[in-house]
Protein backbone atom coordinates (compact mmCIF):
# COMPACT_ATOMS: atom_id res chain seq x y z
CA UNK A 1 0.00 0.00 0.00
CA UNK A 2 2.80 2.45 0.86
CA UNK A 3 2.68 5.55 3.01
CA UNK A 4 0.90 8.17 0.94
CA UNK A 5 0.43 10.73 3.69
CA UNK A 6 4.12 11.03 4.61
CA UNK A 7 5.79 14.40 4.36
CA UNK A 8 9.31 12.92 4.46
CA UNK A 9 9.96 10.18 1.92
CA UNK A 10 12.84 7.83 2.68
CA UNK A 11 11.32 4.80 0.98
CA UNK A 12 12.05 5.12 -2.75
CA UNK A 13 15.86 4.88 -3.18
CA UNK A 14 15.91 8.44 -4.53
CA UNK A 15 18.77 10.93 -4.33
CA UNK A 16 17.82 13.74 -1.93
CA UNK A 17 19.54 16.39 -4.04
CA UNK A 18 18.66 17.60 -7.56
CA UNK A 19 20.97 17.21 -10.55
CA UNK A 20 23.25 20.17 -11.44
CA UNK A 21 22.26 23.12 -13.62
CA UNK A 22 24.00 21.60 -16.65
CA UNK A 23 21.65 18.60 -16.55
CA UNK A 24 18.58 20.79 -16.04
CA UNK A 25 19.67 22.94 -18.99
CA UNK A 26 20.05 19.83 -21.19
CA UNK A 27 16.56 18.69 -20.19
CA UNK A 28 15.10 22.14 -20.87
CA UNK A 29 16.59 22.07 -24.36
CA UNK A 30 15.20 18.56 -24.84
CA UNK A 31 11.73 19.69 -23.80
CA UNK A 32 11.78 22.18 -26.65
CA UNK A 33 12.32 19.25 -29.02
CA UNK A 34 9.65 16.84 -27.76
CA UNK A 35 8.38 16.57 -31.32
CA UNK A 36 11.63 14.82 -32.25
CA UNK A 37 12.37 11.13 -31.95
CA UNK A 38 15.58 10.01 -30.28
CA UNK A 39 18.63 9.87 -32.52
CA UNK A 40 21.01 6.92 -32.80
CA UNK A 41 23.84 9.43 -32.61
CA UNK A 42 22.81 10.40 -29.07
CA UNK A 43 22.88 6.77 -27.93
CA UNK A 44 26.31 6.27 -29.51
CA UNK A 45 27.55 9.43 -27.81
CA UNK A 46 26.35 8.21 -24.41
CA UNK A 47 27.91 4.77 -24.93
CA UNK A 48 31.18 6.49 -25.86
CA UNK A 49 31.08 8.62 -22.69
CA UNK A 50 30.33 5.59 -20.51
CA UNK A 51 33.10 3.56 -22.15
CA UNK A 52 35.61 6.36 -21.63
CA UNK A 53 34.51 6.93 -18.03
CA UNK A 54 34.75 3.24 -17.06
CA UNK A 55 37.65 2.22 -19.31
CA UNK A 56 35.67 -0.41 -21.23
CA UNK A 57 34.74 -1.04 -24.87
CA UNK A 58 31.66 0.67 -26.32
CA UNK A 59 30.59 -2.61 -27.91
CA UNK A 60 30.10 -4.16 -24.45
CA UNK A 61 27.49 -1.57 -23.36
CA UNK A 62 23.73 -1.92 -23.83
CA UNK A 63 21.60 1.13 -22.98
CA UNK A 64 18.19 0.61 -21.38
CA UNK A 65 15.17 2.66 -20.44
CA UNK A 66 15.71 2.18 -16.69
CA UNK A 67 16.48 -0.55 -14.14
CA UNK A 68 13.03 -2.05 -14.53
CA UNK A 69 13.78 -2.77 -18.19
CA UNK A 70 16.92 -4.77 -17.44
CA UNK A 71 15.38 -7.83 -15.80
CA UNK A 72 12.84 -8.58 -18.59
CA UNK A 73 15.54 -8.02 -21.22
CA UNK A 74 18.00 -10.43 -19.58
CA UNK A 75 15.29 -13.00 -18.89
CA UNK A 76 14.17 -12.66 -22.49
CA UNK A 77 17.73 -13.33 -23.64
CA UNK A 78 18.02 -16.43 -21.45
CA UNK A 79 14.61 -17.67 -22.63
CA UNK A 80 15.78 -17.31 -26.24
CA UNK A 81 19.03 -19.17 -25.53
CA UNK A 82 17.37 -21.98 -23.53
CA UNK A 83 14.07 -22.02 -25.47
CA UNK A 84 12.04 -21.97 -22.24
CA UNK A 85 11.08 -19.67 -19.40
CA UNK A 86 14.21 -19.42 -17.25
CA UNK A 87 14.79 -21.05 -13.89
CA UNK A 88 16.38 -18.43 -11.66
CA UNK A 89 18.46 -18.32 -8.48
CA UNK A 90 18.37 -15.15 -6.38
CA UNK A 91 19.34 -14.05 -2.85
CA UNK A 92 16.82 -13.70 -0.05
CA UNK A 93 16.39 -11.00 1.03
CA UNK A 94 17.46 -9.27 -2.13
CA UNK A 95 16.38 -7.46 -5.29
CA UNK A 96 13.57 -5.87 -3.32
CA UNK A 97 12.60 -3.26 -5.94
CA UNK A 98 12.95 -5.74 -8.82
CA UNK A 99 11.58 -8.89 -7.17
CA UNK A 100 8.10 -8.79 -8.70
CA UNK A 101 9.55 -8.33 -12.21
CA UNK A 102 11.88 -11.26 -11.69
CA UNK A 103 9.10 -13.54 -10.47
CA UNK A 104 6.67 -12.59 -13.25
CA UNK A 105 9.16 -13.35 -16.05
CA UNK A 106 10.80 -16.50 -14.63
CA UNK A 107 9.56 -20.08 -14.60
CA UNK A 108 10.79 -20.57 -11.05
CA UNK A 109 12.84 -18.55 -8.54
CA UNK A 110 14.99 -20.50 -6.05
CA UNK A 111 16.18 -18.41 -3.13
CA UNK A 112 19.53 -18.59 -1.36
CA UNK A 113 19.28 -17.09 2.12
CA UNK A 114 21.74 -14.35 3.02
CA UNK A 115 23.47 -14.82 6.37
CA UNK A 116 24.14 -12.13 8.98
CA UNK A 117 27.88 -11.74 9.50
CA UNK A 118 30.00 -8.99 11.04
CA UNK A 119 27.47 -6.13 10.95
CA UNK A 120 26.28 -7.05 7.47
CA UNK A 121 25.02 -9.89 5.27
CA UNK A 122 26.85 -12.40 3.05
CA UNK A 123 25.80 -15.04 0.57
CA UNK A 124 27.04 -18.62 1.14
CA UNK A 125 28.92 -19.26 -2.11
CA UNK A 126 28.83 -23.04 -1.78
CA UNK A 127 25.04 -22.96 -1.46
CA UNK A 128 24.75 -20.50 -4.36
CA UNK A 129 26.96 -22.66 -6.58
CA UNK A 130 24.90 -25.73 -5.71
CA UNK A 131 21.68 -24.03 -6.74
CA UNK A 132 23.09 -22.62 -9.99
CA UNK A 133 23.65 -26.18 -11.22
CA UNK A 134 19.88 -26.39 -11.76
CA UNK A 135 19.33 -22.82 -12.95
CA UNK A 136 19.50 -20.91 -16.23
CA UNK A 137 20.15 -17.55 -14.58
CA UNK A 138 21.57 -16.28 -11.28
CA UNK A 139 20.63 -12.71 -10.31
CA UNK A 140 22.64 -11.00 -7.57
CA UNK A 141 22.35 -7.41 -6.36
CA UNK A 142 25.68 -6.10 -5.12
CA UNK A 143 25.18 -4.09 -2.92
CA UNK A 144 22.06 -5.95 -1.91
CA UNK A 145 18.61 -4.42 -1.54
CA UNK A 146 17.39 -4.15 1.24
CA UNK A 147 20.47 -5.08 3.31
CA UNK A 148 22.92 -2.58 1.77
CA UNK A 149 25.62 -5.26 2.01
CA UNK A 150 28.22 -6.26 -0.56
CA UNK A 151 27.38 -9.94 -0.82
CA UNK A 152 30.32 -10.45 -3.22
CA UNK A 153 33.28 -8.53 -1.83
CA UNK A 154 36.24 -9.54 -3.96
CA UNK A 155 37.09 -10.36 -7.55
CA UNK A 156 38.33 -13.72 -6.27
CA UNK A 157 34.85 -14.60 -4.99
CA UNK A 158 33.34 -13.45 -8.27
CA UNK A 159 35.81 -15.53 -10.30
CA UNK A 160 35.04 -18.64 -8.21
CA UNK A 161 31.37 -18.18 -9.03
CA UNK A 162 31.87 -17.37 -12.71
CA UNK A 163 34.30 -20.22 -13.40
CA UNK A 164 31.56 -22.67 -12.46
CA UNK A 165 28.55 -20.85 -13.91
CA UNK A 166 30.20 -20.14 -17.25
CA UNK A 167 31.22 -23.80 -17.53
CA UNK A 168 27.55 -24.70 -17.06
CA UNK A 169 26.45 -21.89 -19.42
CA UNK A 170 24.39 -20.32 -16.64
CA UNK A 171 24.05 -16.56 -17.12
CA UNK A 172 24.91 -14.37 -14.10
CA UNK A 173 23.33 -10.91 -13.80
CA UNK A 174 24.97 -8.71 -11.16
CA UNK A 175 22.98 -5.58 -10.33
CA UNK A 176 25.47 -2.82 -9.45
CA UNK A 177 22.95 0.02 -9.37
CA UNK A 178 24.66 1.46 -6.27
CA UNK A 179 28.22 0.92 -7.48
CA UNK A 180 29.16 4.57 -6.95
CA UNK A 181 28.55 4.15 -3.21
CA UNK A 182 30.36 0.82 -2.83
CA UNK A 183 33.34 1.45 -5.10
CA UNK A 184 33.45 -2.26 -5.95
CA UNK A 185 32.58 -3.77 -9.32
CA UNK A 186 32.94 -7.02 -11.22
CA UNK A 187 32.42 -5.34 -14.61
CA UNK A 188 36.09 -5.80 -15.56
CA UNK A 189 35.47 -9.57 -15.60
CA UNK A 190 32.84 -9.40 -18.37
CA UNK A 191 35.47 -9.65 -21.09
CA UNK A 192 36.93 -12.85 -19.61
CA UNK A 193 33.65 -14.48 -18.52
CA UNK A 194 31.06 -14.57 -21.31
CA UNK A 195 28.25 -15.59 -18.95
CA UNK A 196 28.48 -12.34 -16.93
CA UNK A 197 26.14 -9.36 -17.34
CA UNK A 198 26.56 -6.32 -15.07
CA UNK A 199 23.76 -3.80 -14.62
CA UNK A 200 24.40 -0.18 -13.72
CA UNK A 201 21.91 2.65 -13.19
CA UNK A 202 22.10 6.43 -13.45
CA UNK A 203 18.89 6.77 -11.45
CA UNK A 204 20.43 6.87 -7.95
CA UNK A 205 23.95 8.31 -7.79
CA UNK A 206 23.24 10.63 -10.74
CA UNK A 207 19.88 11.82 -9.34
CA UNK A 208 18.03 10.84 -12.53
CA UNK A 209 15.31 8.61 -11.04
CA UNK A 210 12.50 9.99 -13.19
CA UNK A 211 14.43 9.63 -16.46
CA UNK A 212 14.74 5.84 -16.35
CA UNK A 213 18.32 5.36 -17.53
CA UNK A 214 20.41 2.23 -17.02
CA UNK A 215 22.95 0.17 -18.94
CA UNK A 216 24.36 -3.35 -19.10
CA UNK A 217 28.01 -4.38 -19.47
CA UNK A 218 28.65 -7.81 -20.97
CA UNK A 219 30.58 -9.65 -23.65
CA UNK A 220 30.18 -8.18 -27.12
CA UNK A 221 28.16 -11.23 -28.22
CA UNK A 222 25.66 -10.89 -25.37
CA UNK A 223 25.49 -7.12 -25.90
CA UNK A 224 24.43 -7.66 -29.51
CA UNK A 225 21.67 -10.03 -28.38
CA UNK A 226 20.55 -7.74 -25.54
CA UNK A 227 20.35 -4.69 -27.81
CA UNK A 228 17.56 -6.45 -29.72
CA UNK A 229 15.55 -7.03 -26.54
CA UNK A 230 16.23 -3.94 -24.44
CA UNK A 231 13.83 -0.97 -24.78
CA UNK A 232 16.01 2.05 -25.58
CA UNK A 233 16.16 5.15 -23.37
CA UNK A 234 14.13 8.20 -24.34
CA UNK A 235 15.70 11.26 -25.94
CA UNK A 236 15.37 13.17 -22.65
CA UNK A 237 17.09 10.35 -20.76
CA UNK A 238 20.00 10.32 -23.20
CA UNK A 239 20.42 14.10 -22.97
CA UNK A 240 20.32 14.00 -19.16
CA UNK A 241 22.78 11.11 -19.01
CA UNK A 242 25.27 12.83 -21.30
CA UNK A 243 25.12 16.08 -19.32
CA UNK A 244 25.53 14.18 -16.05
CA UNK A 245 28.60 12.24 -17.22
CA UNK A 246 30.18 15.53 -18.28
CA UNK A 247 29.81 16.97 -14.78
CA UNK A 248 31.46 14.26 -12.70
CA UNK A 249 32.76 16.70 -10.11
CA UNK A 250 29.24 17.53 -8.94
CA UNK A 251 28.35 13.86 -8.53
CA UNK A 252 31.57 12.89 -6.78
CA UNK A 253 30.81 15.53 -4.17
CA UNK A 254 27.18 14.43 -3.89
CA UNK A 255 28.13 10.79 -3.36
CA UNK A 256 30.76 11.74 -0.77
CA UNK A 257 28.16 13.88 1.00
CA UNK A 258 25.62 11.06 1.03
CA UNK A 259 28.16 8.52 2.31
CA UNK A 260 29.12 10.88 5.14
CA UNK A 261 25.44 11.45 5.96
CA UNK A 262 24.80 7.70 5.84
CA UNK A 263 27.54 7.06 8.39
CA UNK A 264 26.40 9.93 10.62
CA UNK A 265 22.83 8.61 10.56
CA UNK A 266 23.94 5.05 11.22
CA UNK A 267 25.95 6.05 14.29
CA UNK A 268 22.99 8.00 15.68
CA UNK A 269 20.69 5.04 15.01
CA UNK A 270 23.11 2.73 16.82
CA UNK A 271 22.87 5.08 19.78
CA UNK A 272 19.12 4.42 20.13
CA UNK A 273 18.23 1.60 22.51
CA UNK A 274 16.16 -0.92 20.59
CA UNK A 275 17.57 -0.10 17.13
CA UNK A 276 20.34 -1.80 15.16
CA UNK A 277 21.57 -0.34 11.86
CA UNK A 278 23.55 -2.69 9.61
CA UNK A 279 26.67 -1.55 7.83
CA UNK A 280 25.92 -0.34 4.31
CA UNK A 281 27.77 0.05 1.02
CA UNK A 282 24.81 1.80 -0.57
CA UNK A 283 22.66 4.92 -0.26
CA UNK A 284 20.30 3.32 2.24
CA UNK A 285 20.37 1.56 5.60
CA UNK A 286 18.63 -1.55 6.87
CA UNK A 287 17.51 -1.28 10.49
CA UNK A 288 16.22 -3.86 12.95
CA UNK A 289 14.12 -2.47 15.79
CA UNK A 290 12.20 -3.56 18.86
CA UNK A 291 9.13 -1.87 17.35
CA UNK A 292 6.54 -4.10 15.70
CA UNK A 293 5.10 -2.65 12.45
CA UNK A 294 7.83 -0.02 12.51
CA UNK A 295 7.23 1.20 8.92
CA UNK A 296 3.53 1.66 9.59
CA UNK A 297 4.19 3.53 12.83
CA UNK A 298 6.78 5.78 11.23
CA UNK A 299 4.24 6.55 8.53
CA UNK A 300 1.86 7.78 11.24
CA UNK A 301 4.69 10.12 12.29
CA UNK A 302 4.94 11.52 8.74
CA UNK A 303 8.05 9.55 7.69
CA UNK A 304 7.90 6.96 4.90
CA UNK A 305 10.37 4.05 4.97
CA UNK A 306 10.28 0.76 3.08
CA UNK A 307 9.05 -2.51 4.54
CA UNK A 308 11.11 -5.66 3.97
CA UNK A 309 10.47 -9.40 3.90
CA UNK A 310 12.66 -9.86 6.99
CA UNK A 311 9.86 -8.98 9.39
CA UNK A 312 7.72 -6.03 10.36
CA UNK A 313 10.32 -4.83 12.88
CA UNK A 314 12.79 -4.19 10.03
CA UNK A 315 12.85 -1.25 7.64
CA UNK A 316 14.94 0.02 4.74
CA UNK A 317 15.74 3.72 5.00
CA UNK A 318 16.97 5.76 2.04
CA UNK A 319 19.49 8.38 3.09
CA UNK A 320 17.93 11.82 2.72
CA UNK A 321 19.28 15.24 3.52
CA UNK A 322 20.35 15.93 7.08
CA UNK A 323 17.03 17.52 8.02
CA UNK A 324 15.00 14.55 6.80
CA UNK A 325 17.30 12.08 8.53
CA UNK A 326 17.03 14.04 11.77
CA UNK A 327 13.25 13.91 11.47
CA UNK A 328 13.45 10.13 11.10
CA UNK A 329 15.64 9.88 14.20
CA UNK A 330 13.22 12.05 16.17
CA UNK A 331 10.24 9.94 15.03
CA UNK A 332 12.00 6.71 16.01
CA UNK A 333 12.91 8.19 19.40
CA UNK A 334 9.26 9.07 20.04
CA UNK A 335 8.14 5.54 19.09
CA UNK A 336 10.75 3.97 21.35
CA UNK A 337 9.66 6.17 24.25
CA UNK A 338 6.02 5.18 23.70
CA UNK A 339 7.06 1.52 23.60
CA UNK A 340 8.99 1.82 26.88
CA UNK A 341 5.94 3.30 28.60
CA UNK A 342 3.84 0.32 27.54
CA UNK A 343 6.32 -2.30 28.71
Amino acid sequence: MGCREAIIRLDKLEAPYPPPESVLAALEKGLQELNRYSEEGLAEELRSELARHHGIEESTITLLGGRAAAVPAVLGLVARLRKRRPRVVAPSPGLQELRSLLESHADDVTEVALLEQDESWRIPLDKLLGETSRADLAVLDNPSDPTGSLILRSLGEARDLLEETCRRETIVLVDESFYEFSGFSVAELAESYPCLIVMRSMEQAYALASTGLAYLVSSERLAQELSRLAPPPSRLSLLAGLAALRNQGYYFKMVERLIAERERTRQLLLGLSGVYAYRSWSSFLLIRTSIERVAEKLCSQGVAVAETTLGNNYARISIGNQGDNNSLLAALTRLLMEESKLS
